[in-house]
């Protein structure tokens, strides 16, 4: 049984749709369209019933095509060139009368009411107070070691990072029990001058959040400045700059580090391992005699890039969470 639509839906579909338009959709040259009213209520019962409906056909208005103007140069004396100059310009008509007043006589004939004077309105200024933005952020004031911070910004020791603008040191609380290394700084936290910016520093904020440790984390990377050469860190540069990531962490003692990216990971880790296998599962670094327990995770960059990666991400940080508790519990 075919059930067909209700008329009401049809008539409002066909006049959204415009019924000429919806009959030429799919017409042949030979089909006919309506052109009144009711020939649109004899489609549409033909709509209904399945009939075919005897139409006019279609006939083509015929367009009046702008004459040619004939202009004719001429001077006092004679005509010094006759030439046909053919206008291009539409036959436009003349524009009504009352278009041609003069402006000021319009302007005068405009009668302007006096207008009644409104009550001032009062308005009341509200001291909302000041706000210090990074009242509960203690990431722009806290320092390791602030002997450590002044070599790191004047380290010259890898000469392709020499013309950075920045060296970032690290950012993050005191007491943090998580350590987040990642790779070199990119140009965008060399001009900042701090790790993570714009959607990169939001992702992390909010990954950190889901676990409830946005304010219980340190943030470095294996190397300080940015170079303008090298997209890759090499491996002389690491070993350069490591001497102040080994500082860093020996002065904070942290519960746990997580490395961000596989490159790092290989460097810190004295590995060749993928990032596939090197993820999901804790490893070990010592540091001045003691081991600490490492996990290698995405880095925000990356996950913006790749989002179908933030689930695996998700896992990642339920395993951090669970590392620390066991930690705490230990």
């Amino acid at each position: 049984m075919t059930i067909m639509p209700d008329n009401a839906l049809i008539q409002e579909y066909l006049q959204a749709m415009g019924i000429q338009a919806w009959r030429l959709k799919d017409a042949s040259p030979e089909e006919y369209i309506p052109e009144s009213p009711e020939e649109d209520s004899e489609l549409l019962q033909s709509v209904q019933t399945g009939e075919s409906v005897p139409l006019k056909p279609v006939s083509e208005p015929v367009k009046k095509q702008a004459q040619p103007q004939t202009l004719i140069q001429q001077d006092n004396s004679s005509v010094t060139n006759e030439m046909e100059l053919v206008s291009c310009e539409p036959d436009i008509p003349a524009p009504p009368e009352y278009y041609s007043e003069p402006a000021q006589e319009a302007i005068a004939k405009i009668t302007l009411t006096e207008q009644t004077s409104a009550a001032p309105i009062e308005t009341k200024t509200v001291d909302h107070g000041t706000m210090d933005l990074h009242e509960d952020d203690q990431t722009e004031h806290f320092i390791l070691d602030k002997e450590l911070e002044q070599k790191i910004s004047a380290c010259q020791l890898c000469p392709g990072r020499s013309q950075r603008l920045n060296s970032l040191s690290g950012q993050g609380f005191p007491n943090a029990p998580i350590f987040f290394i990642s790779d070199a700084p990119n140009a965008e936290e060399d001009r900042a001058g701090h790790y993570l910016t714009d959607s990169s520093e939001i992702l992390f904020q909010k990954m950190l959040t889901t676990i409830g440790m946005q304010q219980q984390y340190f943030y470095s990377g294996l190397v300080k400045c940015h170079s303008l050469q090298e997209f890759v860190v090499s491996d002389a540069d690491a070993e350069q700059c490591s001497v102040y990531l080994t500082e860093q962490i020996r002065q904070l003692k942290p519960q746990l580090i997580v490395i961000l990216g596989i490159n790092p990971a290989r460097a810190l880790l004295k590995t060749t391992q993928t990032f596939k296998e090197l993820r999901g599962q804790l490893h070990s670094l010592t540091i001045g005699g003691q081991d600490y327990p490492v996990l290698v995770s995405f880095h925000p960059d990356y996950l913006l890039r790749n989002p179908l990666d933030k689930k695996d991400a998700f896992s990642d940080l339920m395993l951090i969470k669970q590392t620390l508790q066991s930690r705490s519990e230990a």
